[in-house]
Order: structure tokens, then sequence, then C-alpha cells
């Protein structure tokens, strides 16, 4: 069953974007002594990155309620609209 609404949870409930620090690697020829202000970089992504990752448990557990919560004339009365803005578009 999840097969079949993975793909109106992705319509209807977007995941939020990862808008957090994403710091480059070391070049590979650099020393291998890392800098602190290197240390202190990778410790504000990695506090981003958990953030993140918290929102999108979040998001997942209410996206699946939701979803849960679809009936067949919600999904109908989407398409619908849809086809109704498309033939409007057409004329």
């Amino acid at each position: 069953m999840q097969h079949i609404l993975t793909p109106y949870l992705q319509h209807f409930f977007q995941k939020p974007d990862y808008s957090g620090r994403i710091y480059s690697a070391t070049e590979p020829d650099a020393p291998t002594a890392t800098t602190e202000e290197e240390i202190k970089d990778t410790e504000r992504m990695v506090r981003d990155v958990r953030k993140y990752v918290e929102e999108l448990r979040e998001w997942e557990r209410d996206a699946n309620m939701m979803t849960a919560l679809i009936k067949k004339q919600f999904i109908l009365d989407a398409f619908d609209a849809v086809s109704l803005s498309w033939m409007a578009s057409q004329y």
C-alpha cells in the first residue's frame, strides 16, 4: 500500500528544502591537519544537518498521517480541478 501512497505524499506534501550550511571537503593534496576554523565549520554543518533530519522526520510523520486520511473523493476532486483548469486554458 505504501508504494501507492508515496506519489500522493510527494505531490500533496512537499518535503522541506535543506537550507543549512554545506562546506566542501579539504583538497586531497591538502595537509591532513585540520584547522580550528574547519572544525567549527564542520560542527555547524553537523548541527544544520541534524536539524534538517529532524524536520524530515516531522514532515514524514505528518505527511504519512495526512496521506492516510486522503479519501477517494479528494483525489478525484484534485484531478477534476486540474482538468477544468486545462480545459479553460484551451479556450
